[in-house]
């Protein structure tokens, strides 16, 4: 039952953790700009907000990683932020690889938060 609520809990977090950073007006814009390398926009996304990786390519490859989960194996936002956690990663960090991912790699993939129902 502790499991259960555990999990309840980080899946609220890590929705409130994407939709805060969706709505923050911060200075660092959270999508990258047209004109940007997509590499250099998600880079800068994963340091203004204090991600951890341990280089730029792994980060950019799992960066395609999140993309790819959410095309080709119909997993949505919130599932792929669960994988993040399991991995090691914060609720936020995770929301952050996932909405800057989708933001550098992905735009096609904007509205897939929530299940498959759309929630």
């Amino acid at each position: 039952m502790k499991i259960l609520a555990g999990l309840a809990a980080l899946g609220v977090a890590i929705g409130l953790g994407f939709w805060v950073l969706v709505a923050t007006t911060a200075p660092t814009p959270v999508h990258a700009a047209p004109a940007t390398n997509p590499n250099t926009a998600y880079l800068t996304v994963l340091a203004a907000k204090n991600v951890g990786v341990t280089s730029p390519q792994a980060a950019i490859t799992m960066g395609h990683r999140v993309c790819a989960a959410l095309t080709t194996e119909h997993v949505n936002r919130w599932m792929e932020g669960t994988r993040l956690v399991s991995v090691g990663y914060t609720g936020d960090e995770a929301a952050t690889i996932v909405g800057a991912s989708v933001a550098s790699y992905c735009q096609d993939q904007s509205g897939t938060y929530g299940n498959q129902s759309g929630y």
